[in-house]
């Protein structure tokens, strides 16, 4: 997408200024007396004291041990670095901290300024130590003696435990019911009645030790074999403080401990932080359709074969890599031999999802990308529904963590396999680690790989899988209704279970760039026969998963097309049941299918189709910027960070919103509304040619640079004098994009805050649209807005808008400088009549205003 007319330009300086201290407003809690809370806090760490001296006895006898056990301090506020207290502390280790959900009660409340209760959830906290009977007993001693003079300082260093004392609701020892983290999978498997050998996840807290980490998984080890079962895989990561255990026991000794979790079992062990399914990445089956839709096209191509070493790889399935879509096209690199586990046919997944990334939709015909894709097989065959998942007997992070590290580092001595790429496609995600609150552990890995190795992972959010749809009625009731009526019903009932369909795991990434759905395609269908086609506009798909990040961030980033999924009634069921298809034919996103022929297509729906399309829109950006910046003499240190600003550059509601509110529930809120919208649609469907594009009525200017804490730099976008108080539609979009080091154990987990605001001038465009929340773009490393104005705004040839892009630490203090890149561009709305302002045109004045030279690429 080369645009030699109208390149996208680049700020010539910066000014370096003092950063924007935010305002904030706090919350103003109510916490009952120390000797109240002391009431009911002193009887629970005498228990806790007794349990620990009672092990202690026991074992002294035995081993001469101090036991340790994780102490648990729920507080109903946030007392933000008491982790640095900890440390100071001998026999106290720092494990983990956690968000969670307060209710306020008659002593935890919060008040408004003049002290007047405001009903709405309490900002609580988890706060987890390793402790022993030392440790504890000093800790049972501090709160006695803030029990006794709440108003007495505290020690210098100690303030922390004071804050923490003030607002303290329990403290217990984390147990079985905590190392389940909510999961009834254990349960399943009781009511499934298995019996075979049953393979799952043991997480242990991570100790900074490393003999201690060792003697915790020699424990683990040990108890696993007095099972009879056995440790099928060790994974230890000290960067994202993860040391996980892949396990395989029968079912027949595991039943026993689910049974009887009370007992002295591997189910209570201390060491152990959580249990966890093993990972379910499985792909979406698909299925044979002869009914419907066109034939795919088998037209000649002639294509020139790539050159140039890899921009773009893919971890996934293993592909046909001889199909003629494929052959030439991309580099295959299998060192665990996956491949020898594939029949041809069963290459569904990284086939369909490589031909997209380098054809795009068939059906949407574009030229192939001229790199060769890199793939990295990380799926095996599943099952007998030509589904593909993770292989069952090693940890994904582990897996994941080796191939990222082959392509930048190299393996056993051996060289990077592909150090050229910039962006990896990760259309895969994990059916059994819905998000909820915390981050989980490829997504921490994701996001320190990326930071790592200036790598941007595309990731899709996830499919909503086995899903069907009551209709309420019979089939001849149904029958009769109009397409709308079905429409809004569907709508309804996946708003009803949202809290169910939430994003699946690492899609939380905070680092990365993660894809949701519309319904939408460039497919023809013939006839839908007794199909239903649940929506007849562009709007978000049945299957794709709602979003909500971290700490409330904006997830998913955009979406895209993912192909139209259509309907089954099932007409003997009462209420009439509507299940989705999955056959190979129209609707859907066109892309190489596994045949003998290895020249057919098939037609795909998911997320992960989606995700394929964005990677190569990725992929484009990078071609634009790499001529950008061989015309302006510039490195290519922040290239990963404007792909990932241009990537989403183009997005916005428009054309999409109207659809979802014209289905939603009559009597909700304006603001509901746009809340539904920001969990569907993140910052909104893509534009690519805006992204990549200037025109005369469109300009846009490029920054980067790198921050310290408190620093900030100052862009000066010049305003055309030819708007200047014109009565016209005039719209902003600014876009900025870092990655952040993370800090795993602590619940602010990023490391480095930036935000951009608009200072001078922002009057050019000041009205703020599509977000419901106005910082809710600040809360993750990727800052979109869009803002627009008609009124006149008066201002001198001369005149600039400022554009500030902050820096500050966020958890724990920043080590190294952080890369940003911006992107700003001021266009004339929609909407307004270009032949009245011939004389106008914004990018010329813009670009001379800038004062550097048109960008011509060098040959």
């Amino acid at each position: 997408m080369k645009n030699n007319d109208y390149p996208i330009l680049v700020f010539p300086k910066k000014e370096e200024v003092e950063r924007t201290k935010r305002k904030v407003v706090p919350q103003k809690p109510h916490y009952p007396t120390a000797n109240k809370i002391a009431q009911y806090i002193e009887p629970k760490l005498s228990k806790l004291q007794e349990a620990l001296d009672s092990r202690m006895h026991i074992q002294n006898g035995a081993e001469g041990l101090n036991p340790e056990d994780v102490l648990v301090l729920e507080t109903a506020g946030r007392v933000d670095d008491f982790y640095k207290a900890v440390k100071r502390v001998e026999g106290l280790e720092w494990l983990i901290e956690e968000d969670i959900e307060g209710e306020p009660d008659e002593d935890f409340y919060v008040t408004d300024i003049e002290g007047n209760r405001i009903e709405k959830e309490l900002s609580s906290r988890l706060y987890l130590v390793s402790t022993n009977s030392e440790a504890l007993n000093w800790l049972v001693t501090h709160f006695k003696e803030f029990a006794n003079e709440p108003d007495a300082k505290a020690k210098r260093g100690y303030g922390k435990f004071k804050e923490v004392f003030q607002q303290l609701r329990d403290v217990r020892f984390w147990d079985y019911r905590d190392r389940l983290d909510g999961s009834d999978f254990m349960d399943k498997w009781l009511q499934e009645d298995m019996e075979e050998d049953v393979k799952f996840q043991i997480e242990l807290w991570f100790r900074n030790s490393e003999q201690r980490r060792t003697e915790a998984q020699l424990k683990v080890d040990t108890m696993v074999k007095e099972y009879a079962g056995k440790v099928l895989s060790v994974c230890v990561i000290p960067e994202i403080k993860y040391h996980a255990l892949l396990v395989e026991m029968p079912m027949a000794r595991m039943r026993g401990i689910i049974e009887d979790p009370e007992v002295k079992s591997l189910i209570s062990c201390s060491d152990v932080m959580y249990f966890k399914q093993q990972a379910q990445t499985m792909t979406l089956p698909m299925e044979d359709d002869e009914e419907m839709g066109d034939e795919p096209e088998t037209e000649p191509f002639d294509e020139p074969l790539p050159t140039g070493e890899p921009i773009v790889a893919i971890l996934d399935g293993y592909p046909m890599s001889r199909h003629r879509f494929l052959e030439g096209r991309i580099t295959v690199d299998d060192p665990d031999g996956f491949g020898s586990r594939y029949e041809a046919h069963r290459m569904q997944h990284g086939t369909e999802m490589s031909s997209l990334i380098i054809h795009g939709d068939k059906s949407n015909r574009g030229p192939a990308i001229n790199t060769k894709l890199y793939l990295r097989p990380v799926m095996v065959p599943f099952g007998d529904k030509n589904q593909e998942c993770m292989p069952e007997d090693i940890l994904g992070v582990d897996l994941i963590h080796r191939a990222v590290r082959r392509i930048f580092e190299g393996e056993n001595g051996q060289p990077p396999v592909a150090p050229s790429v910039k962006i990896i496609n990760f259309s895969i995600g994990d059916a059994a680690r819905v998000f909820y609150r915390s981050m989980s552990p490829m997504a921490k890995l994701l996001d320190w790989l990326s930071y790592k190795y200036n790598v941007l992972f595309v990731i899709s959010a996830g499919n909503i899988l086995d899903q069907v749809f009551p209709m309420g009625c019979r089939y001849e009731e149904f029958a009769v209704k109009a397409q709308d009526e079905i429409s809004k019903y569907i709508t309804n009932d996946l708003l009803q279970h949202r809290a169910e369909h939430r994003i699946l795991a690492p899609s939380e990434s905070i680092n990365n760039i993660t894809v949701g759905a519309v319904h939408n395609d460039h497919s023809r269908i013939l006839d839908y026969g007794d199909k239903i086609n649940p929506y007849a506009c562009i709007h978000p798909s049945i299957y794709t998963r709602f979003g909500g990040g971290f700490r409330n961030s904006v997830k998913p980033d955009l979406v895209y097309d993912g192909g139209r999924q259509l309907l089954l009634p099932y007409r003997n069921t009462d209420p009439t049941v509507l299940t989705p298809t999955m056959q190979t034919g129209t609707p859907g996103v066109e892309a190489a299918w596994p045949t003998p022929t290895r020249s057919d297509t098939a037609f795909t729906k998911g997320t992960s189709g989606a995700t394929a399309l964005i990677s190569r829109h990725a992929y484009h950006c990078y071609q634009e910027l790499e001529d950008i910046l061989d015309s302006y003499g510039l490195p290519d240190s922040h290239v990963h960070l404007m792909i990932k600003a241009l990537t989403v550059h183009g997005c916005s509601w428009d054309g999409i919103e109207e659809n979802i509110e014209k289905f939603l529930p009559d009597g909700l809120d304006g603001r509901t509304v746009k809340g539904i919208k920001r969990q569907w649609l993140g910052y909104g469907y893509p534009d690519f040619e805006k992204s990549l594009m200037c025109n005369s009525q469109r300009v846009t200017v490029l920054g980067f640079g790198d921050l310290r804490n408190e620093e900030a730099h100052m862009y000066r976008m010049p305003l055309p004098p030819s708007l200047a108080s014109k009565n016209v539609k005039r719209k902003l979009t600014v876009t900025l994009a870092w990655m952040s080091d993370v800090a795993p154990q602590t619940q602010r987990y990023r490391k480095a805050k930036l935000w951009v605001e608009m200072l001078e001038n922002q009057r050019i465009a000041e009205t703020r649209i599509d977000l419901a929340d106005a910082w809710a773009p600040r809360r993750g490393t990727l800052q979109h807005e869009v803002f627009e104005s008609e009124l006149p705004f008066p201002y001198e040839d001369g005149a600039s808008l400022g554009i500030k892009v902050n820096c500050a630490n966020d958890a724990g203090e920043i080590e190294n400088p952080i890369k940003y890149a911006v992107a700003v561009t001021l266009e004339l709305g929609e909407g307004v009549d270009v032949e009245l302002f011939d004389e106008i045109n914004i990018y010329q004045e813009v670009r001379d205003r800038l004062r550097v030279p048109i960008s011509v690429p060098i040959t």
